[in-house]
């Protein structure tokens, strides 16, 4: 059976028959996902971002780091 919605004014009184039916249009939700569709086309590609500066370390940094993990596992690797 199909959900059938109620329109709710301010003056209505909660029934049980009302929230019954609120629940079971809860239970008659399908969940699951369809079957995978075709893949569609690729957008255009868009506009160059800015230059980042993540992941880049001087030799200097890159050894202060080397060196606090070793400190942390006791001993050099």
């Amino acid at each position: 059976m199909a959900y059938t919605p109620n329109t709710w004014e301010p003056q209505d009184v909660i029934t049980s028959e009302k929230l019954n039916n609120i629940e079971q249009g809860i239970v008659n939700v399908e969940l699951t996902p369809g079957p995978k569709g075709d893949k569609g086309d690729a957008g255009p590609q868009g506009e160059q971002g800015p230059a980042g500066k993540d992941g880049v370390v001087t030799q200097e940094q890159y050894d202060a780091i080397i060196a606090r993990l070793d400190a942390l596992e006791g001993g050099t690797a």
